[in-house]
């Protein structure tokens, strides 16, 4: 017996220096982006024991570890959320204002802390302008001042969304900036126009329809941004959108161009008339008809997840992507479900196309469960409890799980242990991750995977080397080693 405890205290001992040295490890940039994929992994476990390590690494230098820490603080503290003194105290303009992005993107910021952050002292016009955005679609913005001087601004990007959001605002002078723009001999014109158009798209900014009908027609520029520009123009009504859409499909035989654009309409499918899509399912061509049935079924509301599970199966490699788009925002949860599903489902199949087949099945099995809990058990036990199982479909579900948030190990209480050794490290560090009992067994299990057993993906192996240190009560030394680091 005293043989055996000094080994395990050894183990203890290798398991420690291997969780802190991948916690070192996750702080230095590497040229791949295995330290964002690192810090990734680590803000997804959203515990306020890691509050003071990303409160350490904002004073680093490297930029995305800066960026990382900045979110990761708020997610492990959500009851402060963004800390806007310590975003005002970055010197860098722009990195304020891609920290302040990063937050958008991760719908971190909230209505009241925009409030709080449209006026704070020491933040930079472009932050103060992202945030008057964000105010302004949820209908509680009227600084015109502030807007009027970032549309004085050398930067045309900065110029451009202040001339959008004052024409969102009913401001004549918004228009002016946007000619102005438009007019520009600046290298960088269009990229600031598409991020106009973006954000037109992503906030509802229906008043400047107009405008991107001029740009979707413009000659001399990218077919991408005027493509952008026409969807801009359908999705909010312009006129002469509609006719514009058809003379550009009907004036190419282009079998690439004219899927560009059928997508381009399925995208917004829920805001045309069933008919709009009369002319795809006229088509010769097989997947031409597929995105025609898809849109016409999304725009009529009637049997959408058979047309959009059709449009799936048929392989196309945008299929998919719209579908998860589709099934995050506008999907009926009846329909989301049975899309999500047949995306996890497709996983198994000929090898062309697998790895991207099994990243859509990871992200599906996460929406599936964050938005159907319930339902989500019921779907995808039969895939993790398969007595004769393709072993990376169940990794699959599994990493898709580990992802969630709510209660996914449920999905696979009872179950363990597996006989595959990845399959099983990731059974139990989604047991581990939810604060489930686990038997010492299954411990020296974790502690193997942490020690690089199992062949699991180094960011989840991060995971489970945080929740060792955790449950064997190491985080206060890992955390000052950590923190030593400079």
């Amino acid at each position: 017996m005293a043989v055996c405890t000094c080994l395990a205290r050894a183990d203890d001992g290798d398991t420690a220096q291997s969780a802190i040295f991948l916690l070192k490890d996750a702080t230095q940039p590497q040229r791949d982006g295995r330290h964002s994929r690192a810090m990734r992994a680590l803000r997804q476990l959203r515990d306020p024991e890691l509050h003071p390590f990303f409160v350490h690494l904002m004073a680093g230098k490297d930029n995305i570890l800066r960026i990382h820490a900045f979110l990761g603080a708020a997610e492990s503290d959500p009851k402060k959320g963004l800390d806007l003194a310590r975003l005002a105290s970055v010197k860098d303009e722009q990195l304020q204002a891609e920290m302040l992005s990063a937050a958008l993107d991760s719908e971190l910021l909230t209505l009241e802390q925009a409030r709080q952050a449209v006026n704070w002292p020491g933040l930079d016009i472009t932050v103060r302008l992202l945030v008057a955005i964000q105010l302004t679609h949820a209908g509680e913005f009227k600084d015109i001042a502030l807007l009027q001087e970032a549309g004085k601004s050398d930067n045309l990007a900065r110029q451009a969304l202040a001339g959008l959001t004052l024409v969102q605002l009913g401001q004549a002078q918004g228009k002016t900036i946007l000619d102005r723009v438009d007019a520009s001999k600046d290298l960088r014109r269009d990229e600031a126009r598409e991020l106009a158009l973006q954000t037109m798209l992503r906030f509802d900014f229906d008043k400047a329809a107009g405008w991107a009908m001029k740009i979707s027609i413009e000659p001399d520029v990218s077919s991408r941004l005027n493509l952008l520009g026409l969807r801009g123009a359908l999705r909010f009504g312009a006129p002469g959108a509609v006719d514009a859409w058809r003379q550009s499909y009907e004036s190419t035989n282009d079998l690439a161009q004219r899927t560009r654009l059928a997508f381009l309409a399925l995208n917004i499918a829920q805001h045309l008339p069933a008919s709009f899509f009369d002319p795809l399912n006229a088509s010769n061509d097989a997947s031409l008809r597929q995105i025609g049935r898809a849109g016409a079924a999304i725009a009529g509301k009637q049997d959408v997840a058979p047309a959009v599970i059709e449009l799936i199966k048929s392989g196309h490699p945008v299929a998919t992507a719209w579908a998860l788009a589709f099934v995050t925002k506008q999907a009926a949860p009846a329909d989301a479900r049975a899309i999500e599903l047949a995306i996890i489902q497709q996983y198994p199949g000929p090898a062309r196309n697998q790895a991207q087949r099994f990243d859509d099945a990871v992200t599906a099995t996460q929406l599936l469960f964050e938005q159907s809990p319930q339902e989500a058990q019921a779907m995808l036990r039969p895939i993790v409890a398969a007595d004769q199982p393709d072993e990376m479909y169940r990794q699959a579900v599994l990493l898709g799980l580990i992802r969630s948030k709510g209660q996914p190990h449920l999905v696979i209480q009872g179950l363990l242990p597996y006989t595959n050794a990845s399959t099983n490290g990731l059974a139990l560090l989604l047991l581990a991750k939810n604060g489930q009992t686990l038997t010492p067994a299954q411990m020296a299990e974790l502690a193997t995977v942490v020690r690089g057993g199992g062949s699991i993906p180094e960011s989840l192996r991060l995971q489970a080397a945080w929740i060792w240190l955790k449950r064997n009560k190491m985080t206060p030394q890992a955390l000052e080693a950590l923190t030593a680091l400079r």
